[in-house]
């Protein structure tokens, strides 16, 4: 005991008191580090680095990564660089990179990201149309990803694959001090174009309740495509008068189309520019086409041998008709 006193391992709170062992940590085994980190967050809501993007993983945890893998100066390589977390952390970390994704939707919110965060980073972008020839050889073997070139060309977010209802992107533009309008995309990647498809993007336009559409095709338009989109009236913008229904073509896309608008928002800005614009939309009531199309309704039943009603045809009257009700009989 008395050893223990004399080299400090031993601590009498006050006299009288049990003495106590005292521990120092670096004589200490400690824990055995595991793979459960949890001092990194992940990405909610709320969070600043949020890109709305479906496989997203925290700029933390990839710069713990390569913190830990590979040195300053050393080439870091993500084959499926998704939103670009993994270049993002390797470009700020001084090290050299190459990422690689097969969708165009995936190196626009890259692009995004390093203009928000990384604006003085240089690199290269290759594998999209930078030519005629390029441009009409996606739009050939896919029209797809030629529709999500395109609608980033134009500054707009794509809408996906599904019934799009005559949108393939959306774009949200500024018109001041937090005021934002709204475009609607349409792209036709096919070489026959004619004047209802210009029709069908005014209708779509008025329906939504947007600003303005832009109509996206290979080649020139014809004289009467452009009189159907000079019939949709003109539309004051940051740039000037224009007309509410643009005509875009492929050379305009190389050269970099001009709307007359502002769409200098990022990713995360435009996602939330375009959630305020649709909760100052009136709700819309959906259309017998829309309804005969959603699927039967089922009502659950208490009691009886069967818990769940039949469904319905939609376009069966859920009503009989009115049975003649007899008349009470008196009593003598």
């Amino acid at each position: 005991m008395n050893d223990l006193i004399s080299k400090g391992l031993i601590v009498q709170p006050r006299p009288g008191a049990v003495p106590r062992f005292k521990r120092y940590l670096d004589t200490m085994p400690g824990v055995t580090v595991s793979d459960d980190w949890g001092d990194i967050s992940a990405i909610n809501s709320q969070a600043k680095e949020r890109l709305h993007y479906p496989t997203q993983k925290p700029l933390q945890l990839l710069e713990r990564i390569i913190a830990t893998s590979s040195k300053e100066g050393d080439l870091i390589l993500d084959p499926f660089c998704g939103c670009g977390t993994a270049i993002h952390a390797a470009e700020k970390m001084r090290r050299r990179w190459i990422g690689i994704d097969v969708t165009y939707l995936a190196i626009q919110v890259i692009q995004d990201r390093f203009k928000t965060w990384l604006p003085h980073a240089l690199y290269e972008v290759d594998g999209i149309p930078r030519d005629e020839l390029s441009g009409r050889k996606l739009a050939a073997l896919d029209p797809y990803q030629f529709q999500l070139w395109a609608v980033g060309r134009v500054g707009g977010q794509p809408r996906g694959k599904g019934a799009d209802r005559g949108i393939d992107g959306e774009i949200i533009f500024l018109r001041g001090a937090k005021d934002y309008g709204r475009a609607i995309v349409s792209v036709k990647a096919g070489k026959n174009v004619n004047p209802d498809m210009v029709r069908a993007l005014k209708g779509t336009v008025e329906r939504e309740g947007a600003h303005m559409g832009v109509f996206v095709c290979l080649d020139q338009p014809s004289k009467d495509m452009r009189t159907e989109a000079a019939t949709g009236r003109n539309i004051e913008l940051p740039g000037g008068i224009r007309p509410r229904i643009q005509i875009v073509t492929l050379d305009d896309l190389l050269a970099g189309p001009s709307l007359g608008i502002i769409t200098n928002l990022n990713t995360v800005q435009v996602a939330l520019a375009a959630k305020a614009e649709d909760r100052k939309k009136p709700k819309r009531a959906p259309t017998p086409a829309e309804v005969r199309e959603s699927p039967p309704f089922k009502y659950p039943i208490r009691g009886g041998k069967s818990k769940v009603q039949e469904s319905l045809p939609i376009d069966e009257p859920l009503l009989v008709a009115p049975q003649p009700r007899s008349k009470p009989k008196r009593r003598g």
